[in-house]
């Protein structure tokens, strides 16, 4: 139950982790020696999904090689885009609660994270539309 209270926040912080340690959009922080920060960050994501219950919308990024795209600085805003993508394609409980913060985020331009958030939104509010969309049409 725990789990699914904090999910939204959780979900962008360790986003947001990812994106920072990558240095988009941020001077690149030092690398601490034996570790990967960015593979623990991107596990820790995958772990709190599959400890929400969305085992499927892992498996469906990992099809796609989003987790990939996330760990790339050159390509990682892709992997923003298929994270967003998946949330409402798969059809996320917690679409919603991360949309809220998603947007309290953008609401600050100056805040560190706001691309990946605009990215982000972009992606899933767009899959959104065409949800909605699809559903009056059919």
């Amino acid at each position: 139950m725990e789990v699914q209270a904090f999910f939204p926040h959780l979900f962008l912080v360790l986003l947001f982790r990812i994106s920072s340690l990558l240095g988009v959009g941020a001077a690149q922080p030092p690398v601490s020696q034996g570790m990967d920060p960015v593979s623990c960050s991107v596990e820790a994501l995958k772990t709190l999904m599959r400890s929400a219950g969305y085992s499927d919308h892992v498996s469906y990024v990992q099809k796609l090689q989003g987790w990939e795209l996330l760990t790339s600085p050159e390509r990682h805003r892709e992997g923003v885009a298929l994270l967003g993508r998946a949330m409402v394609v798969r059809s996320c409980w917690h679409t919603r609660p991360v949309f809220r913060l998603t947007v309290r985020v953008l609401q600050d331009p100056d805040l560190e994270n706001h691309m990946t958030a605009l990215v982000f939104f972009t992606e899933a509010s767009g899959r959104a539309g065409e949800r909605v969309l699809q559903g009056a049409v059919a």
